[in-house]
């Protein structure tokens, strides 16, 4: 990897990244085991879960979709435009 592209990357910290799987893992399992005690139908069960099955999944996509973006920008050089007058 480029050196100066190295600079230009932030790195979150390991405290931020231990904090956010934390928050993760705490959240699915009170998420989950609300679903399993609760009196739904099964069908409903399912249907929650599938839900929040979407929201990891959108989450992580849209991650994703933002550092590629910043690192596109970050590698891409400036496209300029230049304006003609008429």
């Amino acid at each position: 990897m480029n050196p100066q592209l190295q600079l230009q990357l932030q790195r979150p910290t390991g405290a931020f990244v231990g904090a956010s799987w934390t928050a993760l893992l705490v959240g699915a399992i009170v998420y989950l085991t609300g679903l399993w005690n609760s009196d739904m139908q099964l069908n409903e069960k399912g249907y929650y879960f599938v839900i929040l099955m979407y929201g990891l999944f959108s989450a992580v996509s849209l991650q994703k979709s933002v550092r590629d973006i910043a690192l596109f920008d970050a590698i891409s050089p400036p496209v300029h435009e230049s304006v003609s007058e008429a």
